[in-house]
């Protein structure tokens, strides 16, 4: 497909050429319930942006963790597995 006002020479890229991807975190359930904020499956299938305060998740994580995983706002999270097929793809922005 291309749009009929674009007539440039086409570039491919790859999106890790201008993203960085990782998986979230999964811890273990006693690390659940305590700690700091955790976005979860919930949160990012929700309607509306992640906020800060919307994160009802906690959890306890090591300081490699929070340096690995530490959302930043403007960050994309999409899910890549779900018990459903329709939500599996979703994405929510922090």
């Amino acid at each position: 497909m291309r749009f009929p006002e674009f007539t440039e020479e086409w570039e491919e890229h790859a999106l890790a050429e201008y993203l960085d991807f990782k998986n979230g975190l999964n811890p273990d359930v006693k690390r659940i319930g305590r700690g700091l904020p955790f976005i979860s499956v919930m949160d990012i299938l929700a309607d509306g942006t992640i906020n800060y305060d919307s994160i009802r998740g906690k959890v306890e994580a090591t300081e490699r963790e929070i340096e690995n995983f530490s959302v930043e706002k403007g960050d994309i999270l999409f899910q890549r597995s779900s018990e459903t097929l329709e939500d599996v793809g979703r994405a929510n922005v922090y």
